[in-house]
C-alpha cells in the first residue's frame, strides 16, 4: 500500500519536471526528495496521517532545516476519513495534503481551504474585505448583521483574514465573486516555532565517534534520520552514511549519490566492512589521516 503511494507521489513530481529521489523501502524521515530550480521538497508519505508522531515530525523538520527544504506530508486518510481534495491540513506544524491536492498544487492551484482543529477555514485578504465593505457603504456592524455574526467577528476578519468556510460562502453570496478576496494557503512556510530539533534516536559507537571526529576537524555536523546519518557542512555539503550493514549499504550509497547529484554536494560511506559496495567508502581508522575539513573535502572531490 505505502510503496504504491510513494511511487504515485514521486511520479507526480517527476511529471512536473522535478528531479526526484525516492527513498522507498528505507527507514527515513522523508520518502521522496523533489527539486525544481528554486524549490526543494522533502515529502513524508503516509497512508494514514495518524501515523505521524511528534518525534517523526521533528525528524522531518530537522533535516528540512538543514537542507533549506519545504517539508510536506502526503496522506490518504486521517483515521477512517479520506482527506478532502483542495484542503490543506496541519499536523504538528507540518502541512498535509492528499495526493490529488498535491497534483493540483503542482499546477499552481494552491489550496484555499485549510483544516484547523477539525474545522474548515479560508484565508481572506483582510484589506480587500474592508475595501469591499466600505465601497458598498456598509459599516462593520451592518455587515455583521447581514452575515449573522457579531461586530467583533467582522473586525477580526478584517484584521487576520481567517473565516470559516460557511461564513466565506455567505460573504461570496452577499458581495459576489471577487478573485482578489481569497488567498491561497502558504504551503512554503510551515510553522517550525517551538520545535525540538535534537536527535533522539539510537546512535551507535561508530556513528558517535565519526560525528565527534568531523566536528573536531571543523565541520558543522548534524545527526539525522534519513538515507544519510550525518550531514556535514563547510564549503561543501557532504551526505554521510555510517553503517556495517553491507546488505543495505549499496542501496544507501546509490541513494546518497542521487541526493548529492540533485541537491549539490558530496557523499561518503564509513564502514568496517571490507566487501566492495561502490562509491566513496572509508574505514573508521582512515579518518585519523585528516586534520582539517578542507583535506577531507579535497579527498572526496
Amino acid at each position: 500500500m505505502k510503496n504504491s503511494l510513494v511511487s504515485e507521489v514521486a511520479s507526480l513530481f517527476s511529471r512536473k519536471g522535478f528531479q526526484v529521489v525516492s527513498c522507498d523501502g528505507m527507514q527515513s524521515s522523508f520518502d521522496v526528495l523533489a527539486k525544481s530550480e528554486d524549490t526543494l521538497f522533502l515529502v513524508k508519505v503516509l497512508s494514514n496521517i495518524e501515523g505521524l508522531t511528534p518525534e517523526k515530525s521533528n525528524e522531518l523538520k530537522k533535516v528540512s532545516s538543514i537542507l533549506d527544504a519545504t517539508p510536506l506530508i502526503v496522506g490518504e486518510r486521517i483515521k477512517s476519513t479520506n482527506l478532502e481534495l483542495g484542503v490543506l491540513y496541519e499536523r504538528y506544524g507540518l502541512h498535509v495534503v492528499s495526493p490529488k491536492t498535491l497534483k493540483n498544487l503542482l499546477v499552481d492551484e494552491a489550496p484555499k481551504t485549510y483544516a484547523i482543529r477539525g474545522n474548515y477555514c479560508v484565508r481572506l485578504n483582510p484589506k480587500r474585505l474592508a475595501q469591499i465593505r466600505s465601497d458598498s457603504g456598509l459599516t462593520q456592524d451592518a455587515l455583521a448583521k447581514c452575515l449573522g455574526v457579531s461586530k467583533q467577528s467582522v473586525y477580526r476578519y478584517e484584521r487576520d483574514g481567517r473565516v470559516s468556510s460557511f461564513i466565506a460562502r455567505n460573504i461570496v453570496e452577499f458581495f459576489g465573486e471577487d478573485e482578489d478576496l481569497f488567498l491561497a494557503s502558504d504551503l512554503f512556510n510551515p510553522d517550525f516555532s517551538g520545535g525540538d530539533f535534537e536527535f533522539h534516536g539510537y546512535v551507535s559507537d561508530m556513528k558517535r565517534q565519526a560525528l565527534e571526529f568531523f566536528r573536531e576537524i571543523g565541520f558543522e555536523a548534524s545527526l539525522t534520520k534519513a538515507p544519510f546519518d550525518i550531514v556535514l557542512k563547510d564549503e561543501e555539503m557532504i551526505f554521510t552514511a555510517v553503517s556495517n550493514d553491507w546488505r543495505r549499504l549499496r542501496h544507501r550509497i546509490e541513494i546518497l549519490e542521487d541526493i548529492s547529484d540533485t541537491v549539490g554536494g558530496l557523499e561518503v560511506c564509513i564502514t568496517e566492512r571490507t566487501k566492495s559496495v561502490g562509491g566513496s567508502v572509508l574505514k573508521p581508522e582512515d579518518l585519523s589521516g585528516f586534520k582539517t575539513c578542507r583535506e577531507f573535502i579535497q579527498m572526496l572531490s
